[in-house]
Formats: structure tokens, sequence, C-alpha cells
């Protein structure tokens, strides 16, 4: 082998100890010989290019030619390019980087319309809230009293029958004052409820409960305008462990929606219906009235901030928006149908925990589930719905968040979306391959199947969804994954 000065300098040979070095010695070739480049290229008569890095880290793009008047020898030209790569490396990063954050800011203005949207309503709210509170504390008084005087009577009539004699009805009239009295409490306390500052705290209750509140609160509005209203509820409902006072204006909202839009009907009907979804874990909620209806050009936009086809000053179109987040903070989703001149339906799924053998003295701890994803809407969304369901969660939006879980975390199962693991691939799979199969993976990606990120998921993961996906989805993942413990 002969070589020049430059390889010798290179290799950190002296030019004269060149002699007798062989191909896989200069360690351009690719390994492999007979079949590194400079073989195959004496072999096959052609000339092959290829990116060559060394054992030292540098990178050298070389070029192999057989020459056609040696028989069994080749040249090679070797340029090194490791500076060239680096920056190439740096630049793909940075972009990546670039991008990764443009996508984030995209994502956060989206969150930050919502959010204002969301805080115009809650500050009306919040000032309607107070006057009814005030109004509620006032009246009261009055009403203790009403009540307590009327139980006097009502006691010193019955211990007087000589009273009630002279009095005819008397006392069915005191019973009256009682009953109407204990309505009147029983509006005001409602009142209070829904006029409370809203908390994070979620504690069990059912939906027949916070419906019957929202039936009192409108009982009197439903009569004087003739509308009947009917409730349909399954008799295997199971509590849910809800924000009350949320899912209780949710229902309001929804309600009063219903008798907007029957204000010019004939037949005036609002049915609230709960059945039990054993399939997806949820309560399906729904909200039908005998409305006008809703154009099909208009059901993509029903659930939009400032959205409504009522008329100027009739409403501010963030009664259906504020009820899709809090259905959305509870981890359940949101949908509608409607038919024009027959009337809408919206609908509500609502996950619930169906298994309460975790609530018996000594019972095994609930599943741990890992949740990595970028987005932050989409994380809460399944966090939320993995308390719904009674689980434990943890929720991440990094690969290394996420690895470190991994390592710390007694976790069954792990949702990771795609937007974490590829930011680093790599560092994941080596991350689940120390778990060695203690782990069990549900991916939630899309994209071609020879995509590295894809290939990785797909490796590494049982079950694969794809977005968008519903509750139903992600509770039979969660089945398949958990078992007889979910």
């Amino acid at each position: 082998m002969r070589t020049n000065a430059a390889l010798a300098k290179v290799r950190g040979w002296n030019i004269r100890e060149t002699q007798g070095r062989t191909c896989a010695h200069v360690g351009l070739c690719g390994g492999g010989c007979p079949d590194c480049l400079v073989g195959r290229a004496i072999r096959d008569g052609k000339r092959l290019d290829q990116e060559i890095t060394t054992d030292e880290g540098r990178i050298f793009a070389v070029t192999t030619l057989p020459l056609p008047d040696a028989a069994g020898a080749a040249v090679q030209f070797a340029k090194e390019v490791t500076e060239e790569r680096k920056r190439s490396r740096q630049l793909r990063t940075l972009s990546q980087e670039a991008s990764a954050a443009n996508a984030e800011l995209v994502a956060t203005l989206d969150r930050l319309r919502t959010t204002q949207a969301q805080l115009v309503h809650a500050e009306k709210l919040s000032a309607i809230g107070q006057l009814v509170a005030g109004v509620a504390h006032e009246l009261n008084n009055p009403l203790t009293s009403v009540i307590g005087y009327a139980q006097l009577v009502h006691e010193e009539v019955a211990a007087n029958p000589a009273l009630v004699a002279r009095a005819d009805g008397l006392m069915e009239d005191v019973s009256r004052i009682l009953s109407e009295s204990d309505r009147a409490a029983r509006i005001v306390r409602n009142l209070l409820t829904f006029a409370r500052q809203q908390t994070a705290e979620r504690s069990r209750h059912t939906i027949e409960e916070l419906c019957a509140r929202v039936a009192d609160l409108r009982a009197y509005d439903a009569r004087i305008n003739d509308i009947e209203v009917v409730g349909t509820f399954a008799d295997d409902l199971p509590p849910m462990f809800v924000d009350g006072g949320q899912i209780q204006q949710a229902l309001l909202n929804l309600v009063l929606n219903a008798e907007q839009a029957m204000r010019e009907s004939e037949a005036k009907r609002v049915e609230v219906s709960a059945v039990m979804e054993p399939s997806c874990g949820t309560v399906l909620l729904s909200v039908a009235d005998s409305g006008h209806g809703i154009d099909s050009s208009n059901m993509a936009r029903v659930f939009g901030p400032f959205f409504t086809t009522r008329g100027v000053g009739e409403g501010t179109g963030l009664g259906l928006s504020i009820v899709y987040g809090i259905v959305r903070d509870h981890g359940g989703q949101m949908w509608a149908t409607s038919e024009v001149g027959r009337g809408t339906t919206f609908f509500v799924r609502l996950p619930v925990q169906t298994d309460h053998r975790a609530e018996l003295p000594g019972a095994a701890p609930r599943p741990f589930v890992l949740v990595a994803h970028g987005d932050a809407v989409s994380r809460d969304f399944i966090s939320a719905a993995l308390n719904g369901w009674g689980l434990q969660v943890r929720s991440v939006s990094s690969v290394r968040e996420a690895v470190e879980s991994l390592a710390e975390d007694a976790l069954n199962v792990a949702i990771v979306d795609r937007t974490v693991v590829e930011m680093d691939p790599q560092s994941w799979r080596e991350a689940l391959e120390q778990m060695e199969g203690r782990i069990r993976v549900v991916a939630i990606a899309s994209g071609a199947a020879d995509d590295d990120v894809m290939r990785c998921l797909r490796e590494t993961s049982e079950i694969v969804l794809t977005p968008p996906y519903d509750l139903c989805a992600l509770r039979q993942a969660l089945v398949t994954t958990l078992g007889d413990t979910l």
C-alpha cells in the first residue's frame, strides 16, 4: 500500500512506516475486508462514495476508485468533513428546537385565547354569584323567622283541638305555609350552592343529585313558561368524582340554552337522561330540547368562544364554550346533534370509577400511570380522565422527566405522545430496556411507517392510539394493558 504525507500525518505515522500497511490499518475502507470499500471497488469495478467515521470520531468523505490498468488495485481519496457535519447537526438540532418552540408558542396562543374567553365569562359569573349570594343571605333571615313562627303555630294548633274546631281549615293552611317555606329555603340553599366560589376540590356526587339541583333552580321559570322537564336516569349509575359546583354550572348552562332555543316552539320539552357505558367506563348524559335546532353549517362552531345564533344583546356566545371547558377539565367529551325545526341534543361523556374495591380497608393501591405529552391541554385531559377512573397519575412534558419517572416511580403503564419521544428516541428506548418489560406502554402517535420516531414507538409500545381518539378507545387501551386491576 502507498500513502501520501497527508494521510501519514492524519494517522500519526512516519512516511517510512507506511510500507506494508493495509487498508484496514488506514481505517478509511469501512472495515470487513475483503468486503470493505477497497475490496468491493476492485471486485465490482465501480466507484464507491461513502462517509467513514474513524475510531477517534473524525468523519471523512471517502471516494474509492478501481484502477483499470492495474489489476487488483484501487485508489482512495479522503476529505475530512468532521467540522462541517458537526455544524450541520447543530443546525438541524437548532431547527428542530425552533420548530418545537414555534409549535409550543402556537399552542400557548390558542390556550390563551380560550382562557381569555373563560375569564370574561368567569368575571360575569363572579359578579352574578356575589349578587345572588347577597340576596340569598338576606332572604334566609326572614325565611327562618317564617318557618319558626309557622312551626310554633302548627304545634299550638295541634295541641288545642278546640281552636281547630273553631277555625275550619286552619291546620291545613299552617301546613301549607310550612311546606312552601321549606321549598323557598331549599331554593335559597341551591342559590348559595350555585353562587359559591368554585374550587378544584372534587368529591363524589350522583348525576341525579346534580340534575335535581338544576331542576329546582329552574322550576319557577319552567312553570311560568309552560316547559315540560323530564328526567330519565338508569338504575346502575355509579357516583362520579367531580367538582359538583362546576358540573352543576355546566348542566345549568345546557338547560338555559335549551330554554332559549324553545322560546318560539309550541311544544316545549327538555329531557335530561343519563345511562352507564360499561365498555367505556363512562356515564353518558344528554340534554335534549324541542327547539328550533342548529343549522349544519354552524354545528362545528357551537363550542367556540363568542359564537352565538341569538340576536344582538341576547347572548354572549360563552355558555357552551364554558361547558365544553368544564367537561374537558373533568376528562370528559362533549358533542351535539341537531335537526332544524325539531330540536338539539347535547351529549356529555364523563369517566366514572366502576370498581370501588380500592376504597375497602387493606385494598391494593390503584394502578399508577405516567402521562407524557408535550401539549398541556391534551396532557391535562388524559390525566383528568385517568383520575376519573380512580387511577394514580403523574404527568410530565419532556422526555427527561419521563425517563426520570420510569426510574423513580412504581409505574404500571406509561401513556406517551410522539411529541415527547421525538425529543430523544434513543434515551426513551434505553430507559424502557432497563425496565425489562415491567412497564407497559401505550403510544399516541401518527406518521409514516418508516419514520424513525414511529418505528421506535411501534417497537416499544403494546398499543398505538392514532389521534383523534375518544374516551372509549383510551379506556380499551388501559383495559388491555392493566386488565383486572383497572
